[in-house]
C-alpha cells in the first residue's frame, strides 16, 4: 500500500492586481506552510512504512462566476488570458520551490453557468494549448450536477477538447477529465478542485495490492469481506491519526481520505486480478458486476468519513489485468458504464482510436452524465484518444504508471437524425431530470 497523493486545496490569486513582489511575498508564506505540512506528513508516514508517491495542489476554477475578469464590461479577452497564464506560471514556480509535484486547476463548473455561451466556449478552446504548455498542470470541467442538471453545450465543448488535446502530445489526454457530481477537494487528479477560502488537505491511496493480498489469504468470499473491511479500517486509523495530528499542528483542515483502492500496472497491484480471483472467469464476463458490487459495498460499509469517489476504481491503462482483458476484447464501453453504476470513478484512462468523432465522444459523455445524475454519485470520464491508431491497434505510451492496450471498440455513429442532441446542443443548452 502507498499513498498515491497528498493533495492540498487552496485559493490562488490568478488575476491578483498586486505588484509582483508583494504578491510573491504573500505566496512565499502560504507555500512555506504547505511545505512544512507536507514534510511532516512524509516523515510520519515513512516511519510507519508508507511511501508517498506524489504531493499535489488543487485550486479554485480558472473561470468563475464571481470576480471573473472575462465577464467584466469592455474587458480584453487576450489580455485576461495572458494574465491567467502568468498566474499559472507563478503557481507552478512556487510549487517547484517547495517540491510539490503536480497541480490541478479545474477549468470551469459549467453546470452552474445557466448563461453558458460564446465567451465560455472561447475560453475553453484554450484548454488543449494550456495543457500542452504546462507539463505538470491537470484540469477538468464539471458538466453536470444534481443541483443544476446537465449542460449539453459544455459536453459538446468537452468532446472537442478531448479530440484536440492529443494532436501534438497524445499522452496529455491523461491530464484532462470530464466531471459529474464531483465534490470539491477530491484528492485524485485530474478531477480535483478547491472552493473554500481556507486551505484543506486530503489523501488518495493506492491499495489494490491490499485487496489482492486479503483475498489470497481468505477462505471464502464471506471471510474476504470481513477481512477486507478490517484491513481498510486499520489503514484508515493509521492514516487519519497522523493527519489529524498534523491538522492541529499546522492549522490546516484535514478533509479526509478517498478510500478508492487505486491500482498500479502490476498484476499483484491490479483490481482486475481481484475480480478474477473472486471466481469470475475474466474481467468483463458475466458476474463481473457482482464482484465489483461486493468491493464497492465493503467500502460503503466502513463506519468512517469517506470523501471523493471512495469506491471501486477501473482505470483501464493503469491496471495490468484490465488492459490485458481489453487487449483480448473481453469488454466494451457499455460494460464499463454498467460497472460505473456501482464503481467510483467511471470511464477512466480509456484508449480510443484517433478517428472517433466529437459527436461520438459527446454521446459517451452524455450517458455518463445521465448515469451520475440518476444514481446521485460522482463520476468522471478520462478518454484517451490516440491519433493515427485504429481499433485493432495498441497504444504506445511510455510511462511506468501506464500499460498499453488495443483501442476500445465502439458502436460507431453514422447519420444524425434531424433532432440530434449533439447538433442541437446550442438550442437546448441545459437538461434537468424531473
Amino acid at each position: 500500500m502507498k499513498i498515491r497523493a497528498i493533495t492540498i486545496g487552496l485559493q490562488f490569486p490568478f488575476y491578483q492586481p498586486l505588484g509582483i513582489k508583494s504578491l510573491e511575498s504573500v505566496l512565499d508564506v502560504q507555500f512555506q506552510t504547505s511545505k512544512e505540512l507536507l514534510d511532516e506528513l512524509k516523515e510520519r508516514f515513512e516511519k510507519i512504512g508508507i511511501e508517498i508517491q506524489t504531493t499535489r495542489i488543487c485550486t479554485q476554477p480558472l473561470y468563475q462566476k464571481d470576480g471573473n475578469p472575462f465577464l467584466k464590461e469592455n474587458s480584453n479577452f487576450n489580455e485576461n488570458l495572458n494574465n491567467l497564464r502568468k498566474g499559472i506560471e507563478l503557481l507552478i514556480s512556487h510549487c517547484k520551490k517547495v517540491n510539490i509535484d503536480l497541480v490541478a486547476c479545474l477549468t470551469i463548473l459549467a453546470d452552474e453557468f445557466e448563461n453558458y455561451g460564446l465567451i465560455e466556449q472561447k475560453f475553453l478552446k484554450n484548454v488543449p494549448r494550456i495543457l500542452e504548455d504546462y507539463e505538470n498542470l491537470f484540469t477538468s470541467i464539471q458538466v453536470a450536477s444534481q443541483k443544476y442538471g446537465i449542460n449539453l453545450l459544455s459536453i459538446k465543448d468537452c468532446a472537442s477538447i478531448i479530440k484536440q488535446i492529443p494532436l501534438n502530445k497524445p499522452f496529455n489526454s491523461h491530464k484532462f477529465c470530464v466531471n459529474v457530481n464531483v465534490p470539491e477537494d477530491t484528492p485524485f487528479f485530474p478531477a480535483s478542485y478547491h472552493l473554500s477560502d481556507k486551505p484543506k488537505f486530503s489523501i488518495a491511496v493506492e491499495m489494490a495490492d491490499e485487496v489482492v493480498a486479503t483475498l489470497q489469504h481468505s477462505d471464502s468470499l464471506h471471510d474476504f469481506q470481513k477481512k477486507l473491511k478490517s484491513k481498510f479500517e486499520e489503514i484508515f486509523k493509521n492514516i487519519s491519526n497522523i493527519c489529524k495530528n498534523c491538522e492541529k499542528k499546522f492549522k490546516i483542515q484535514f478533509h479526509g481520505i478517498d478510500f478508492s483502492p487505486a491500482p498500479f500496472p502490476e498484476d499483484l497491484k491490479s483490481i482486475g486480478k481481484v475480480i478474477e480471483e473472486m471466481g469470475i472467469e475474466y474481467f468483463g464476463a458475466q458476474g463481473t458486476f457482482f464482484a465489483v458490487s461486493m468491493i464497492m459495498n465493503i467500502i460503503k460499509s466502513l463506519n468512517i468519513k469517506k470523501i471523493g469517489f471512495s469506491g471501486f476504481m477501473q482505470p483501464i491503462l493503469e491496471d495490468s489485468v484490465l488492459s490485458k482483458r481489453l487487449d483480448e476484447g473481453k469488454y466494451t464501453i457499455d460494460s464499463l458504464l454498467l460497472y460505473s453504476a456501482t464503481c467510483g470513478t467511471g470511464l477512466d484512462c480509456v484508449p480510443l482510436q484517433g478517428d472517433v468523432s466529437e459527436r461520438e465522444i459527446f454521446y459517451i459523455l452524455l450517458d455518463l452524465a445521465s448515469l451520475g445524475l440518476s444514481l446521485e454519485k460522482p463520476l468522471t470520464a478520462r478518454l484517451m484518444l490516440v491519433p493515427g491508431k485504429k481499433e485493432s491497434e495498441k497504444s504506445d505510451f511510455e510511462s511506468i504508471y501506464f500499460c498499453n492496450s488495443r483501442m476500445m471498440k465502439l458502436k460507431r455513429l453514422t447519420k444524425a437524425p434531424s433532432n440530434d442532441l449533439y447538433e442541437n446542443a446550442e438550442k437546448i443548452k441545459f437538461i434537468r431530470f424531473l
